[in-house]
């Protein structure tokens, strides 16, 4: 049955408007069954492709890069595919699905959301809840939901996908594995360490039995319960795990990948906050060369590790070294992506952090200003991007012995926290304890 025709046609031609008064689709009945389906893009003209060529076209042009005609070409294959063969059809949904994940790809969460969510409640209404494919819609929306930091609901899109997974799925299934780690990724974001690790464990296992080690979704897993260690202050094992993960890594996705500079950042934070500052140094310093090499230093990349040494200078008390690493870092942050970028607000937030160490904090608090600023305009007052420059500029304010305005500054930044993490969270309760 198609959903979206009338429930009962006379024979003849149906055609249907848009709310702005526009056509959007014709169709010939003939004893209650469309015989020719017509539909018309926004400019009221036909369209004559069908529902698999404008998708392909659709794939193309984003493969290309050419967003504008992607983005058209995917609504007009979903206008036709749910005309010609309804909502309730694996065009429509495949259609939808493409149209979900260009919108994610581009940061336009809102709408990538609409998509994902619809295909779920199309799933969940025609093969229930029990079925891989209603499984695999919640794992989108928990993915989405996990980038955009909103873990409370991609911890319960990710577990609902789990728990169908296990029962319908093979345990070396990779869409129950990679789920496993997910839930567990989302776990650690919310602090639940205790549920966190056994699921990536879980997923580890199963990859090893499968896979062996050497390949991505085993760095992917192990990377995040290094993760969950080294936040649970398992600093020892978190390290232990990183080493291993470099020469993996290096094995499998090669220096250049960022996977690889990624954990050297991760190696060197353990051991610059364990004080192992001459271990750290030298793998901030491989990830500039490798990331000068692959771009030059005009790249976003190279700002932050550039601004990752800096700190480490900061605390070794080599101040004069420091402060220009972090002039120059968000000197490029701010040439190559701009000042509305988290990574600009971040790079403001630790030079402020330089300065309050040298105890200049009237250059410390005009860069944490403008840093709540760019969090505020970037990720919004209910992010934790922004709760962690408020908490931050709440500290100098502290250090200052400005209490009045350190106040409530601190419960701004516990009410986000408790909305966003929940009142479990380490970072809730260091909240709480700063009051």
């Amino acid at each position: 049955m198609k959903a979206d025709r009338p429930q009962e046609v006379l024979d003849g031609l149906v055609t249907w408007f848009t709310i702005d008064g526009k056509k959007e689709a014709e169709a010939e009945y003939d004893n209650g069954q469309p015989k020719k389906v017509t539909t018309f893009d926004a400019n009221e003209i036909a369209i004559t492709d069908s529902v698999s060529v404008l998708t392909q076209k659709g794939v193309s042009a984003y493969q290309s890069k050419q967003i504008p005609n992607a983005l058209t070409f995917f609504l007009n294959a979903k206008l036709r595919a749910k005309y010609e063969f309804g909502t309730v059809s694996r065009p429509y949904l495949d259609v939808l699905y493409f149209l979900g994940t260009l919108h994610f790809n581009t940061n336009n969460f809102q709408q990538a959301e609409l998509c994902y969510t619809e295909a779920s409640d199309i799933y969940l209404k025609a093969l229930g809840a029990e079925h891989p494919n209603y499984a695999s819609s919640q794992a989108d929306l928990g993915r989405l939901y996990n980038y955009t930091g909103e873990y409370k609901k991609a911890e319960i899109h990710y577990a609902t996908a789990l728990d169908i997974y296990r029962k319908k799925l093979d345990p070396d299934h990779p869409d129950f594995l990679e789920t496993l780690t997910s839930l567990g990724g989302v776990y650690k974001h919310l602090g639940e360490f205790n549920k966190a690790v056994p699921l990536l464990q879980e997923g580890i296992d199963g990859i090893v039995k499968k896979k062996g080690k050497m390949n991505s979704e085993y760095i992917k897993a192990l990377n995040l319960l290094a993760f969950v260690h080294s936040d649970k202050g398992d600093r020892t094992i978190a390290a232990q795990y990183y080493v291993e993960l470099k020469a993996i890594t290096e094995q499998v996705l090669g220096k250049e990948n960022t996977t690889y500079t990624a954990i050297n950042n991760n190696l060197a934070q353990i051991y610059r906050d364990d004080g192992y500052f001459a271990k750290a140094v030298p793998l901030i310093e491989e990830n500039l060369t490798i990331i000068e090499k692959q771009g030059g230093k005009q790249e976003p990349e190279y700002a932050t590790a550039l601004n990752n040494l800096a700190r480490l200078y900061s605390d070794m008390g080599a101040f004069r070294k420091a402060e220009p690493m972090y002039q120059e870092s968000i000197q490029i942050i701010e040439k190559t992506i701009g000042k509305n970028n988290p990574k600009y607000g971040s790079a403001l937030g630790n030079m402020a952090e330089f300065y309050s160490q040298i105890s200049q904090y009237a250059k410390a608090e005009a860069l944490l200003k403008e840093s709540v600023a760019v969090q505020e305009r970037v990720s919004g007052k209910g992010s934790l991007a922004y709760a962690f420059s408020l908490n931050n500029l709440a500290i100098l304010y502290q250090v200052m012995g400005n209490y009045e305005k350190a106040e409530p500054l601190y419960l701004q930044t516990l009410d986000i926290r408790k909305k966003v993490l929940g009142t479990e969270h380490p970072d809730y309760a260091a909240s709480l304890s700063n009051l």
